[in-house]
């Protein structure tokens, strides 16, 4: 995606499929879940996830008869999601505010999907879930350097490239493919806060 300049943007929503004017929203739920894993860091990382979930273990895992189920608290699969857009559109919504944010494993793609599938906008939320969800590389990230990830979510797009803030070239180094290195996007940087971009 594209940079969009502030102006190209006031006044409008930004959906996954780009921006819209408001009133193309119409109905809207505020607070949907399609695609998302709320399994902490500590919990993906253990090598035992669970046993599969059947119909003859749900019970007990819904009920907690089963502590350990892991794939309890992931959700992948598009075209069951597909079918929650579908039916709001069915029953009149047009716009649906997805709040799967860093932390709980967003995935713009797959919300691009389901939005072009549907026909409902869908409009991702941005910024990171409560301390317990945080990747550890966050501890070394400043404030600045949230607000700009954030900023150019709005304005490129979730996980697009970015500059990365000198006080955070550390964090950026240990998360490859996440952004590229201060160093690399220096003079894109300077030209965009030159032209007034950011």
């Amino acid at each position: 995606m594209t940079r969009l300049a502030r102006e190209a943007l006031r006044g409008r929503a930004q959906t996954v499929l780009g921006p819209v004017e408001p009133p193309a929203l119409g109905p809207t739920l505020m607070h949907e879940h399609l695609i998302w894993d709320i399994r902490t860091p500590a919990m993906r990382a253990d090598p035992d996830q669970g046993p599969e979930i059947t119909l003859c273990n749900c019970f007990a895992i819904n009920y907690g008869r089963k502590r350990k189920a892991p794939g309890n608290l992931r959700f992948r699969c598009e075209p069951t999601a597909l079918a929650e857009p579908a039916a709001l559109r069915a029953a009149g919504g047009r716009a649906m505010v997805e709040l799967t944010c860093g932390g709980l494993d967003p995935d713009p793609a797959a919300l691009a999907r389901l939005a072009a599938e549907s026909g409902l906008h869908i409009v991702m939320g941005c910024g990171h879930s409560v301390h317990e969800y945080q990747d550890p590389a966050n501890k070394t990230r400043d404030a600045e350097d949230f607000a700009q990830e954030m900023i150019d979510g709005v304005q490129v797009g979730p996980g697009a490239p970015r500059c990365a803030p000198a006080s955070s070239a550390r964090s950026a180094a240990r998360r490859p493919g996440r952004r590229r290195s201060g160093a690399s996007c220096a003079a894109p940087c300077w030209r965009w806060r030159r032209r007034g971009l950011r």
